[in-house]
């Protein structure tokens, strides 16, 4: 090879070594102690940028951390047995407030000191600001919210328990980790909910839309929502959306989706997923205008009805592929498939759609007040 193609070449490669360390997506890492944790955190948190800030010793009675500057994307990571501890001060921030920015959290431990009586959030995001959880991280409190937040909070991993998350709008997405002994809960609106992985289970609900929250979304796709003590889904606002492609939905005490009694134009719509061995009924319609489709997935075990709709105009159409079992066999459902008992509404009736296994879909009028297909047996519905 010729000298000036050697150069050449030689070059290029120093090039391309310059360009790779210029990536801006690589984060800086940073090194921080209990002692100056505070500086450290200070000095990045109006600079746009990626950090990560690896945490050496334990932060014990921090008085909480604000970051408010777009495009500062902060990474508080530890050893995995690290922990932070927020003692409230008066005119401090929560342990951790993000007004905009990215906050994350890996490998550690988030708590509150002992003898510690306000009763706040550890967390708060709001709406312009993002917090997401990672592996390792444990967050626990004694009071009924951990994590409250209006703009976007992932949960990527980690656990939150003994504590509650509350949303007051933005976005939700929870891809892995644990939510225990706390639900998720909103009486806001606009809200979107996705749940792609990770686990909801503890003494309450497990996601609750209450009775002030409007156009919410919820999207389960995986996951599973198992052993809460109350229901596992409750929608009771107005025009808010459940679609259920994957998942499961187990083991409540109560129903394992219900559409409360303030529930109005709301819409449950299932393609996938399992809802099985609840203490009363898989799926509950109550409320006004309601609808519920079914194109595939499972309805089995619960302890009531697998179906009932109970709500005045309720809409139901379940298409073939779908299954609710009836009150035989393993799957069985205790009470059967379907019931339906609708409020009395002189100026409206039931419209009924049921794929009985066939390959169309026939229509049966039920006037309100009447239960005609109560106990509708059998896997093929």
């Amino acid at each position: 090879m010729k000298d000036g193609k050697k150069v050449f070449l030689l070059g290029m490669l120093i090039l391309a070594l310059v360009l790779a360390g210029c990536n801006s997506d690589s984060p800086e890492e940073l090194s921080a102690t209990a002692a100056n944790f505070n500086d450290v955190i200070n000095s990045i948190k109006a600079k746009p940028g990626n950090y990560v800030i690896n945490l050496t010793g334990d932060l014990i009675d921090y008085p909480g951390a604000l970051v408010e500057t777009a495009g500062v994307n902060i990474t508080v990571k530890g050893t995995g047995a690290n922990k932070i501890t927020w003692k409230y001060v008066d005119g401090k921030p929560p342990l951790f407030w993000v007004k905009a920015g990215k906050l994350s959290f890996e490998n550690i431990n988030l708590s509150r000191a002992v003898g510690n009586t306000q009763d706040w959030p550890l967390i708060v995001a709001e709406k312009d600001g993002t917090i997401e959880i990672k592996n390792g991280v444990v967050l626990s409190t004694d009071i009924n919210v951990g994590v409250m937040s209006s703009g976007a909070l992932i949960m990527s991993g980690g656990t939150i328990k003994n504590c509650g998350v509350w949303l007051g709008g933005g976005t939700f997405t929870m891809s892995g980790g644990t939510i225990e002994n706390g639900e998720i809960g909103t009486n806001g609106s606009g809200l979107s909910i996705t749940m792609k992985g990770g686990t909801i289970r503890g003494d309450g609900n497990g996601i609750s839309l209450w009775g002030d929250s409007e156009n919410c979304t919820v999207n389960i796709s995986g996951g599973t929502i198992s052993g809460n003590g109350g229901n596992g889904v409750v929608l009771d606002g107005k025009n808010d959306k459940l679609t259920m492609t994957g998942g499961t939905i187990s083991g409540s005490g109560g129903d394992g989706i219900i559409l409360g009694d303030e529930s109005k134009n709301c819409t449950v719509t299932i393609s996938g997923g399992t809802i099985s061995g609840n203490g009363g009924t898989g799926v509950l319609l109550v409320g006004s205008g309601n609808t519920f489709t079914m194109s595939g997935g499972t309805i089995e075990k619960s302890k009531n009805y697998g179906l009932r709709l109970d709500g005045a105009d309720v809409g139901f159409e379940k298409k073939k592929g779908a299954v609710i079992y009836g009150d035989s066999g393993v799957n069985k459902n205790g009470d059967g498939a379907i019931r339906v008992k609708c409020q009395k509404n002189d100026s409206n009736s039931l419209q009924l759609k049921v794929d009985a296994g066939k390959d169309d879909v026939y229509a049966a009028k039920i006037n309100a007040g009447q239960t005609d297909i109560t106990g509708k047996q059998g896997p093929n519905w």
